[in-house]
């Protein structure tokens, strides 16, 4: 039911009006699904989003959630999110679509917006990836770039954690998707594997790998159109429940909502189902925030419409948009499908079939050959959308058209996991640019068994740089000394110009300091009482943005604070660009190691 004018809104309230006093008391329910059909009505424009360019490339509509639940572009259009899960980052190899295998999909299927999983501790590490020959970031950033300039909205998927690498070349041992229940279910105390299982196991004070990748990849991707945050997928596997109770688990749930709400404003957040009638019954506070979608997933080749009924009217009484992002897999059925049509038409909410792969019948082959089930979604999809081609054209006028000015997209530029070959100096960086200053010309420097290491230095002073010159920045790092101390200090630097002007936030075994150090001349800005003690791995974040300098500190086994260690200082002695980089304190006989680093241009 779609309602193109006022006389015709009008026109239907008068007739659900005459049907309520006419239709008997067993029937109501079926009315309230008229009724919530008449509040999502709206200006449905049947539209995609998404616009191919002349030269060949596609602009992507901003999209946010109305006060009706609807996915709407800038102008308020209802847009359709039909699309598939595609490719797989979470475990396993890992991969994706090539170019020319995405644009055969096109030619059989009509969608614009593609999901990937993806295993949030490979991206905190950047684990290699042998199929690919790249470093983890690497593919997920060569995923997003490819599915965009084929037309895609991409949705990111925060799914399961473990350490277990892809495999491929030497790596012979292939994780599964549920690697880290298996883990757990091996080591629950964590006593054999205590570094890596710490970081993955889903404890009551949920580990910071989630919560890392997500504050990372929406700075990455703040001003991305095409990008949407899926921020926690199926968080009830396994031990769950036990480890994540219900009432750490909301707030726990709030927090992510509020990464993506504080660092990409403008882009949409899905927020999985879990728990849901807790939600609707009360027993929780609703989500805060905006541009929120609630995501269900319903395998089930007998479901109906009226199922979904409470769920939607729920969400869109909040304002929130509906999902499913998955459903079908390998059982798909004709009726299951008309639900996943009336659902879209009738309801606007998006939907992603479950994977792209059960629905060919060429295997890996190329073109894309669609089996019965393919069939199936091509038909609803093109029904959906109105058209076998989803995507329109741009015309230009007579007039001259400048060409769309690309996307500016901040993020990461500088990133060293470290990963190589035994060496002296640092050298290149795993993101291919070179390490400057002391780190690659005093010997006292090495790559070792993958860490940036120290050793043995003469009570000096050592500075190590990394990336471009720029103003607002943020660094975070890992770093354990054998040696925490007013003696042997570990940190980081920004704004550096010389050895004699820079930002510094260190830790120095009682404190966390911030100074300046303008013209040579050190002043303490701030400080804050943080115990560190030897060898063990700590994170330091520090951040200067305009006048303001940022600084927080934690163990690497713990999560991430919300709130800064240090009081938020200003300081106008450094305005300019500068360097972001490592800086040190170390007497002879003391070993440092930075086991990542990485800095991060601020908007």
């Amino acid at each position: 039911m779609r309602f193109t004018s006022k006389h015709e809104k009008l026109l239907a309230v008068i007739t659900l009006l005459i049907l309520f006093l006419a239709i008997p008391a067993t029937a109501l329910f079926s009315l309230q699904q008229q009724i919530l059909l008449l509040h999502a009505a709206g200006t449905t424009c049947n539209n995609t989003g998404v616009t191919k360019n002349p030269d060949g490339s596609y602009s992507f509509a901003r999209l946010h959630v109305d006060t009706n639940g609807n996915v709407v572009d800038q102008n308020n259009c209802v847009i359709h999110l039909l699309g598939l899960n595609q490719g797989w980052l979470a475990s396993g190899k890992t991969g994706y679509p090539s170019p020319q295998e995405w644009a055969s999909w096109k030619q059989v299927l009509p969608y614009n917006i593609v999901r990937i999983n993806y295993n949030s501790y490979y991206w905190n590490h950047d684990v290699f990836v042998p199929d690919k020959n790249m470093n983890f970031r690497a593919v997920l950033q060569d995923y997003v770039k490819t599915a965009e300039a084929n037309g895609f909205y991409v949705e990111l998927d925060t799914g399961t954690q473990h350490p277990e690498p892809p495999c491929g070349g030497s790596v012979t041992f292939c994780s599964s998707q549920d690697q880290g229940a298996k883990d757990y279910a091996a080591d629950p105390d964590c006593t054999v594997h205590p570094t890596t299982c710490a970081e993955v196991v889903e404890l009551p004070s949920y580990p910071p790998d989630g919560n890392q990748s997500i504050s990372d990849l929406t700075k990455l991707y703040a001003n991305d159109p095409a990008m949407i945050f899926d921020v926690w997928n199926e968080p009830g596997d396994g031990n769950f429940n036990t480890l994540l109770p219900n009432n750490q688990f909301f707030p726990a749930m709030q927090n992510r909502i509020n990464i993506v709400n504080t660092n990409a404003p403008n882009s949409l957040v899905v927020v999985y189902a879990h728990s849901f009638p807790k939600l609707m019954n009360g027993t929780f506070p609703a989500y805060t925030g905006k541009n929120i979608i609630i995501d269900f997933h319903s395998y089930s080749t007998t479901q109906t419409v009226d199922q979904h009924i409470p769920n939607i009217q729920f969400d869109q009484q909040h304002g929130w948009g509906t999902i499913i992002n998955e459903y079908g897999g390998t059982k798909l059925s004709a009726s299951e499908q008309q639900v996943m049509t009336t659902l879209a038409q009738e309801y606007n909410i998006s939907v992603l079939f479950f994977t792209a792969d059960n629905l060919r019948s060429s295997g890996n082959n190329l073109p894309v050959v669609l089996n019965a089930l393919g069939t199936l979604v091509q038909t609803s999809f093109t029904t959906i959308f109105g058209t076998v081609q989803p995507t329109p054209t741009f015309t230009p006028t007579p007039a001259p058209t400048p060409k769309p000015t690309p996307t500016q997209v901040g993020g990461f530029i500088a990133d060293d996991t470290s990963v190589r070959s035994n060496q002296t100096f640092w050298g290149k960086a795993s993101d291919g640019q070179i390490w400057g200053g002391d780190v690659s010309s005093n010997k006292v420097f090495s790559i070792h068994s993958n860490t940036g290491q120290e050793y043995n230095a003469n009570n000096s002073t050592y500075i190590g740089v990394l990336g471009p010159s720029v103003t607002d920045a943020e660094v975070l790092a890992k770093v354990k000394s054998t040696s925490v101390s007013s003696n042997n200090n570990i940190g980081v630097i920004l704004r550096e110009t010389s050895t004699n002007n820079y930002y510094y936030a260190y830790l120095n075994g009682t404190q966390l300091v911030v100074k300046k150090i303008v013209a040579g001349t050190m002043t303490v800005l701030t400080t804050a009482s943080f115990t560190a003690v030897n060898n063990t791995l700590y994170d330091i974040r520090f951040r200067v943005i305009g006048s303001t300098l940022y600084a927080k500190a934690w163990r690497n086994s713990t999560s991430e604070p919300i709130g800064w260690t240090t009081k938020p200082v200003t300081d106008t002695s450094l305005s300019g660009s500068g360097n972001a980089g490592i800086h040190t304190v170390e007497q002879s006989g003391v070993t440092i190691n930075y086991t990542f680093f990485q800095a991060t241009q601020q908007p």
